[in-house]
């Protein structure tokens, strides 16, 4: 139900890309209701990127929900989520533009919820 999608300019090892599809999925559990089993990463490194006018490593994180949830348990998965890319690529927090969308209604399955 969750999808989360990490672009950045880095050209990430195949040990990189596992572990951040591994733990993203797995902090999800910080928003209520949201599980890593149904959680969809998508990982998309090398894309020409800047920020600040400048080619250093950066990313750029968006979250897409189903339904809203309290402003604290988002809060809480962004910051896990960024201190986690920072710690597998070592780009800086203040480097890591995240946003999230919150949608009424998502399909999967060929149905639609909402």
């Amino acid at each position: 139900m969750p999808y989360v999608r990490i672009s950045t300019n880095m050209n990430l090892s195949a040990y990189q890309l596992s572990q951040l599809k591994k733990e993203t999925a797995g902090l999800i559990i910080q928003i209520q209701g949201k599980k890593p089993e149904s959680t969809m990463v998508e990982i998309d490194d090398k894309k020409e990127m800047y920020f600040g006018l400048s080619d250093e490593p950066c990313a750029r994180v968006r979250i897409d929900i189903f339904r809203n949830s309290p402003d604290e348990e988002k809060r809480s998965y962004a910051e896990a989520v960024c201190a986690l890319i920072q710690q597998v690529t070592a780009i800086p927090t203040d480097r890591i533009y995240l946003t999230y969308s919150v949608f009424d209604q998502w399909g999967y399955g060929g149905k639609l919820n909402g």
